[in-house]
C-alpha cells in the first residue's frame, strides 16, 4: 500500500460510532514529529497536535498496529517501515513552513506546504481554497512554479513581480522544481492554517 493511502487509512473511521476528533492530517503530522523529534512522549505529541489524550492514544495505537512506530518508556520512534513511509511522503510533500503572505491571503496566520510535480492538476485554485475552508481554515492560495515563475491562477501571473516579499519567502524556504505547487493555508491560528494547507494539497494527490 502506498504511503499516502496508508496514512489515509489510519486517519479514517475504522469502526461504527462517533467521528473521531482527529483526521488524516493529524496522522501525517504525528509521523513527521516522531520522525524529526523522536523519541517523543505521548504528552508532548498531544500538545503539538492540539488533540486530547484519547485521540492521541488512538493515533499512536493505529500507527503501532501498522508497524510504523515503536513505543517505549523513552517515547515513540519510527520503525524501519515507518521511516520508509515517511521518506515516501517527503518525496511527495516537500516542506512545511510558516510565512507571512500579506495581502495574498485573507487570514492572520499563513502556512505554506509544497507538493511535488502536481502543477498540471491545478485549475483555478478554487478547489484547494474550498477544501481548506471545509476543515476550518479561512482559505488557501495555490501557486504553481512554471517556466521559472510563481503563478497564482486568477490572482497573479508573476507572484515575484506582484508580491515580491511573499515570493522571497517561498524561494528562501523551498527548493522548487518545474511543476511543483506551493499551497498557502491561512487561518486565525497556525494549526488550522497548516491543516487547511494539507487538506488543499491532498486534492492534488488523489
Amino acid at each position: 500500500m502506498r504511503a499516502l493511502e496508508l496514512i489515509r487509512k489510519i486517519g479514517s473511521i475504522a469502526r461504527p460510532g462517533p467521528v473521531p476528533s482527529f483526521s488524516e492530517f493529524h496522522v501525517w503530522k504525528a509521523m513527521r514529529l516522531i520522525g524529526s523529534e523522536g523519541p517523543i512522549g505521548r504528552h508532548s505529541l498531544r500538545r503539538r497536535l492540539k488533540l486530547g489524550e484519547g485521540s492521541t492514544r488512538r493515533i499512536l495505537d493505529r500507527l503501532r498496529r501498522e508497524g510504523l512506530i515503536h513505543i517505549s518508556k523513552r517515547g515513540c520512534t519510527l520503525t524501519p517501515k515507518g521511516r520508509g513511509v515517511l521518506e515516501e511522503l517527503t518525496r511527495r510533500i516537500g516542506g512545511v513552513v510558516r510565512i507571512d503572505a500579506g495581502q495574498l491571503t485573507v487570514g492572520k496566520i499563513d502556512v505554506a506546504i509544497v507538493v511535488k510535480d502536481t502543477g498540471h492538476k491545478v485549475r483555478s485554485g478554487v478547489q484547494q481554497r474550498d477544501t481548506a475552508i471545509k476543515v476550518g481554515a479561512k482559505g488557501a492560495t495555490t501557486i504553481v512554479y512554471c517556466g521559472g515563475k510563481l503563478v497564482a491562477p486568477y490572482v497573479s501571473e508573476d507572484v515575484e513581480r506582484d508580491y515580491p516579499e511573499v515570493a522571497a519567502q517561498i524561494f528562501s524556504s523551498f527548493s522548487l522544481n518545474e511543476n511543483d505547487v506551493v499551497v498557502i493555508g491561512t487561518a486565525g491560528d497556525e494549526e488550522k492554517a497548516e491543516e487547511g494547507a494539507y487538506a488543499a494539497i491532498r486534492t492534488l494527490l488523489r
